[in-house]
């Protein structure tokens, strides 16, 4: 009768009542009460291997370490890095230690996490073990979080000749580069043409990344012309941003994207919408805008796009037969689980393998895939610790859910865009927003103190206490791989060659 009972509550309920005898095959197989078939009964104190520790993977393992869990957190660095303030690097403001911190400093009172420096290289699934460049880890739930890494863009040519901005070491290198260049034009007083090609710097982007570095380079530039250097005018500086979408930063409202481009406008900044890079080569850059070519040479060129999966997408499609949309970032489902195919048909396998942060696809609800960007990784990564943490209880979850608090940029000194979820802001109002914000995301009270301490000083006197040129000085030009002989034959090869370098020149018909 009790039986027959459960059955009949089981059919109206539409299946939100099990019957006991359907809880009890499901305890004796060893599936989680109250969770979906796929998701396996945890054992005590499950081992949560975390392979990535960026936005999402650092979120994850610092609300993990409240639960009854054994935590493992993987990386190729033993720092945790703040992404979006490496622009302030790369241009003098901060150091790479304002916005980098130890995981084991992070982690140093969490008994159950451990940190380990190394590398995924295999996974064995049916053992559930990954194997690292240092050893073997075990797992009961493996999380990847590893993000997405510098594309190699359209040749190697590109990739030669142009710098990224994803890793301190990008930063440190577009810092020396900058200065080498500024370095070797003041001591190149006589050769106006070869001084106009060093003073010449290309952003290829108009993205956040390349809006942020454009406004952040035309204040490094012209105040520190002005007071640190003798024989070079500060109007000789050129930044040039470079868009090949028809405003800067598409993703905002067209209002905020306009506000940015005139305010880049008003600080300096040569703003290129609808123009394609074409080549980039050893000291010039060859742009096509609307069928009208243009060669600029330069001794320096940053890219702010190309970023793609990192290489471990390709180890869980090959180990794990895994599924990816066309940008090759894996797909999951509505609980962050991998989606994985068979030779007929589209599953989803047992819910121990999971994917957040830039490598994982998510529709947003609208068709769209959730973008790669910081706030969607946090939020995946608190997510899937109350995820597990309910697993634990034999609780279901609500889906992922991700809210959109808005997006930020700055463009120079004390000016940004805030795109808000019903109202939109601009000038200082939205960048003290940014700043805020920023501030409270950074890892560390004595981080947030040194970056507060250095924005105000250096909003007060233009001062930058970090315009350290690192590497081999045997030649400041030899820091940022141009030779002066070089850059004579790019200016020799041009057939457009200009009046003056830095100016507008003609075009190649």
């Amino acid at each position: 009768m009790m039986r027959t009972t459960a059955a009949r509550c089981s059919v109206e309920d539409s299946g939100r009542m099990k019957s006991k005898t359907d809880y009890r095959s499901r305890e004796k197989s060893g599936v989680a009460p109250g969770l979906d078939p796929s998701a396996r009964r945890l054992p005590k104190e499950p081992r949560v291997l975390i392979i990535g520790g960026g936005f999402g993977g650092l979120a994850l393992a610092k609300a993990a370490a409240k639960l009854p869990v054994r935590v493992t957190l993987v990386d190729r660095r033993n720092y945790h890095l703040f992404q979006p303030l490496l622009y302030q690097v790369a241009t003098a403001t901060l150091a790479p230690g304002d916005i980098a911190v130890p995981f084991r400093e992070i982690f140093r009172g969490d008994r159950n996490v451990r940190f380990i420096q190394s590398e995924a290289m295999e996974l064995d699934p049916e053992r559930r073990v990954v194997h690292l460049r240092s050893g073997r880890e075990p797992y009961d739930l493996l999380v990847v979080a590893t993000g997405s890494e510098d594309n190699d863009l359209r040749s190697s040519s590109w990739a030669a000749h142009s710098l990224p901005l994803k890793t301190v070491e990008d930063s440190i290198a577009i810092r020396a580069r900058v200065l080498a260049a500024l370095e070797t034009a003041e001591q190149q007083y006589a050769d106006h043409n070869a001084r106009g090609a060093l003073t010449t710097f290309v952003i290829v982007g108009g993205g956040p990344t390349g809006v942020e570095l454009a406004g952040a380079l035309a204040d490094l530039t012209q105040s520190t012309l002005r007071k640190n250097y003798r024989s070079i005018d500060a109007r000789e500086a050129k930044i040039m941003l470079i868009q090949a979408d028809d405003r800067l930063l598409p993703q905002y409202r067209p209002a905020l994207s306009y506000d940015a481009e005139r305010r880049l406008r008003s600080l300096g900044v040569d703003v290129r919408i609808s123009t394609r890079v074409v080549d980039i080569g050893r000291g010039y850059v060859l742009l096509d805008s609307q069928g009208k070519r243009e060669r600029v040479l330069t001794a320096t060129v940053m890219r702010a796009i190309g970023v793609r999966p990192s290489g471990l997408a390709d180890l869980l499609r090959r180990r794990l037969n895994a599924l990816s949309d066309a940008s090759g970032r894996i797909l999951v489902t509505p609980r962050l689980a991998l989606l994985r195919s068979s030779d007929t048909s589209t599953h989803q396998g047992p819910e121990d393998v999971f994917v957040i942060g830039d490598l994982a696809a998510l529709d947003d609800g609208s068709g769209s895939p959730l973008p790669g960007q910081a706030p969607v990784a946090i939020q995946q990564g608190k997510y899937l610790a109350k995820y597990i943490s309910a697993r634990l209880q034999g609780k279901n979850i609500e889906p992922f859910r991700y809210r959109d608090a808005g997006q930020l940029a700055v463009i120079g000194r004390g000016a940004a865009v805030a795109q808000l979820p019903h109202v939109s802001l601009r000038g200082l109002p939205a960048w003290l927003i940014w700043a805020v914000v920023h501030l409270g995301q950074l890892i560390g009270f004595d981080n947030k103190l040194l970056v507060l301490g250095r924005w105000f000083w250096n909003y007060l006197t233009h001062q930058r206490q970090n315009m350290l040129i690192t590497g081999e000085l045997g030649s400041s030009s030899r820091l940022f791989g141009y030779h002066l002989p070089e850059l004579e034959i790019a200016r020799s090869e041009d057939k457009t060659r200009p009046v003056e370098l830095g100016t507008r020149k003609k075009v190649i018909p």
